[in-house]
């Protein structure tokens, strides 16, 4: 999972803050009286943001209204409130970049009391339809054909001509995700889209950002964006993927457990799952006072890396499979800890709960 410096502080400023509706637009006034196509283009982006800062709806939706388009920032931050609804947002030019394109440009900012806070500044594109009449678009569609494309059954992968692109990592990635998705038959559904380049700025780029407060110089980061994006600096970022085909299939699942098993099929920072649990197991091997329950739970202060409470909790998901197989683990998407899991799964009581995680780790 992609994690950055400033993440906790966005959260926390959106969470405690900021209404999911009545954001404002703010427009540069010499954009309103430029008329012609510019102010057709503006009347254009008016209307979708309006709609999407009121909480939008799925790409899908059928009352989605035909101002809707493929926009991948709308959910960078979260699949459930698009990124309009939080903070203010200027629009500050609208120009023409070429002979079909215009170029929509934007500043999402939050107000703090002391100075604005700038979160992303991104662009998207307006263009000419066959009938004569503008269509939004965004940046990244714009620009796909003069990216580099591999394709596998399941995945798309995009990149620029500067990066030296890895056919054999992307078609193990391919051959990853297919098996996962025969094991667990899942329907077809809609093809991955995976961003990769040398770096999440120039990944970010890709997709319309000139600027994102969400940045990681981190080799292994990535992310998963609904609904079907992935950006890596890598082409073989296995946990992200995982992610997007559970999260697909589990909509309604906890986040906590999407995780688990993110990490128990495609690793964590860089490291295979089996890895984590050497690593946590010559750990415990160098601790045996410590108390599991309170790594299970967070709690316990003496982690070196942070990780071992998700280590332990991917144990809790394999051991499920060993149990009952991989259909049983979509049983698990209802809990929240392994508290419950355990007790409610397999009978084990809280005062048991620690002896049975010692002997998992054995």
């Amino acid at each position: 999972m992609l994690r950055y410096l400033n993440l906790y502080l966005f959260l926390l400023l959106i969470g405690a803050n900021a209404p999911l509706s009545g954001q404002k637009l703010i427009v540069n006034e010499t954009l309103r009286t430029s008329g012609g196509d510019i102010g057709e283009v503006l009347s254009l982006w008016e209307g979708y943001f309006e709609h999407m800062s009121e909480g939008g709806q799925s790409l899908d939706s059928e009352a989605a209204p035909a101002v809707i388009f493929d926009d991948p920032i709308a959910y960078t931050m979260t699949p459930l409130v698009p990124v309009y609804a939080r903070g203010n947002n200027y629009t500050f030019d609208i120009r023409r970049i070429d002979q079909k394109y215009f170029e929509i440009d934007n500043i999402l900012y939050f107000e703090t009391g002391d100075a604005p806070v700038v979160f992303f500044i991104y662009r998207h594109c307006a263009f000419l339809n066959d009938s004569g009449r503008f269509e939004l678009c965004s940046y990244f569609q714009s620009i796909k054909p003069i990216l580099g494309k591999f394709s596998t059954e399941y995945i798309d992968f995009y990149y620029p001509s500067h990066y030296g692109f890895d056919t054999k990592k992307a078609r193990s990635t391919g051959e990853f995700i297919e098996r996962l998705i025969r094991m667990y038959e899942f329907g077809s559904a809609e093809k991955a889209v995976y961003i990769v380049s040398n770096n999440l700025d120039e990944c970010n780029s890709i997709l319309g950002f000139k600027y994102s407060i969400l940045q990681s110089h981190d080799k292994n980061a990535g992310a998963y964006i609904y609904p079907n994006i992935i950006i890596s600096q890598r082409e073989d970022h296995l946990h992200e993927l995982v992610h997007l085909v559970f999260k697909r299939n589990y909509p309604d699942g906890s986040d906590f457990i999407h995780e688990r098993v993110a990490t128990y099929y495609g690793g964590s920072a860089g490291r295979t799952f089996e890895e984590l649990g050497q690593e946590l197991r010559a750990f415990i091997k160098d601790n045996p006072e410590m108390d599991l329950l309170e790594v299970a739970e967070k709690r316990y202060s003496g982690d070196p890396v942070g990780t071992f409470h998700n280590t332990l909790a991917a144990m809790v998901v394999d051991y499920t499979i060993q149990y009952g197989g991989e259909r049983s683990v979509k049983e698990l998407f209802m809990y929240r800890d392994i508290s419950d899991i355990l007790y409610i799964c397999f009978g084990v009581g809280e005062q048991n709960i620690s002896a049975f995680l010692w002997n998992l780790c054995k």
